[in-house]
């Protein structure tokens, strides 16, 4: 016998193509230097560590982009570390991040963006 079992992997159902693309609106890219600059104020490198977490989201969102629930017409990714939430939307060709949005802030402020 030349295969096992445990050769064999599928996908979780929630993986439907781990190698979405995914497009970073200019706003979002924009709300994540300014949050990582906040965060270099309070503490020299906490910035970077912040970009780094919200990379690794980035990372895990396209992996499997609809393990996280729907969030006001979008998706949401809560950072664990941050008070940030990775808000972004799906369609037929790839992955919109649409903000990095800090979790007390007006809830749906980048509903206009697309």
């Amino acid at each position: 016998m030349t295969g096992t079992k445990s050769e064999t992997r599928s996908l979780p159902t929630s993986v439907t193509d781990p190698r979405k693309p995914y497009k970073i609106h200019d706003e979002a890219t924009l709300d994540l230097r300014l949050a990582a600059r906040w965060y270099n104020r309070r503490r020299g490198g906490l910035g970077a560590e912040f970009v780094l977490a919200v990379d690794a989201a980035i990372a895990k969102i396209v992996e499997a982009p609809r393990r996280w629930p729907p969030f006001a017409g979008a998706r949401r990714y809560i950072l664990r570390r941050f008070p940030y939430n990775i808000i972004y939307r799906l369609d037929e060709e790839r992955i919109h991040i649409l903000a990095v949005a800090h979790q007390s802030r007006k809830p749906v402020y980048w509903g206009h963006r697309r």
